[in-house]
């Protein structure tokens, strides 16, 4: 049956996922693939699976393939989403199993994949956006290949403190998360010495993609209105005490679709960077870690 839900407040507070007390008591380790730049992670769902999900921190909604909606045979659901006025088609996912990490219930976004499948050279079963990565701290660890989610409370102000690993030298970045869409920022990286604003997506390939406003203001040529993006090299990226030279970096020309989203940001800060460290992102305190 199909059921119509155009109450924002209850899409908000059903979407919390619940966890199981058994995973509060220790972090939960995941291995995952590199595909294309994206983290790919294999979940359990009602005892089926596996299914593959991206981590996407430059997503705000986490989705789920009409593919498995209706394979498992949940309901379909709609609410009105107050800030668009648009039509938002979600189901309420229960039965989630992340390695031992089991959640009660997530409502996720419906939508088709077929695209980001081939993509990314696999078939992508789902998405987790903000709404779900906001729940606990969690750590990409691009070198060992394994996402660790943390449990709620382990470390105040660093979820990183009670890792029994050895400790490396940590680089805390403070991030904002916006507010109509909701997506970590952060405001003071450098780029080529001159600072700009960046959203933080684990999902984009390249270290760093630039809009056609902060190719302008660094004074870099920007391509041709409406090409595709250009890839080239700048010659800094720097975050907090982090920096790379000879940096690859996608140029956005002017009319394009990512043109208009990148504008609220003026740069992305992409898997390029990111795969060089451990990277924790700590919603609660509102910082990534890099290690």
């Amino acid at each position: 049956m199909v059921l119509r839900v155009l109450f924002l407040a209850f899409f908000i507070v059903t979407s919390c996922p619940g966890i199981l007390a058994a995973s509060e008591l220790k972090i939960v380790e995941v291995p995952f693939v590199m595909r294309n730049g994206a983290v790919v992670l294999p979940i359990q769902v009602k005892g089926t699976g596996p299914f593959n999900i991206a981590i996407a921190t430059g997503s705000s909604r986490s989705t789920l393939s009409w593919e498995v909606h209706t394979k498992l045979g949940y309901q379909t659901l709609f609410y009105i989403d107050p800030l668009t006025a648009k039509q938002i088609t979600y189901a309420q996912v229960s039965g989630i199993q992340i390695g031992e990490w089991k959640i009660d219930t997530l409502n996720m976004k419906l939508g088709e994949l077929d695209a980001y499948s081939k993509e990314l050279g696999v078939p992508l079963h789902g998405i987790f956006g903000h709404d779900f990565l906001k729940k606990q701290p969690l750590q990409v660890d691009y070198k060992n290949n394994v996402v660790r989610f943390f449990p709620k409370g382990l470390g105040d102000k660093d979820p990183t403190s009670n890792q029994t690993s050895p400790q490396s030298t940590k680089t805390i970045i403070q991030m904002e998360i916006t507010s109509e869409e909701p997506v970590p920022v952060i405001k003071g990286i450098l780029v080529n010495g001159l600072k700009i604003k960046a959203l933080v997506d684990s999902w984009q390939n390249l270290a760093l993609s630039l809009s056609p406003a902060a190719l302008k203001e660094l004074k870099i040529q920007q391509p041709p209105e409406k090409t595709r993006p250009q890839v080239s090299i700048i010659n800094s990226l720097q975050v907090g005490e982090l920096k790379q030279e000879s940096v690859k970096t996608a140029f956005y020309s002017k009319g394009t679709g990512l043109d208009h989203g990148l504008s609220k940001y003026g740069a992305i800060l992409g898997a390029g960077f990111l795969s060089n460290y451990i990277v924790t992102f700590d919603y609660s305190n509102k910082q990534v870690i890099f290690q």
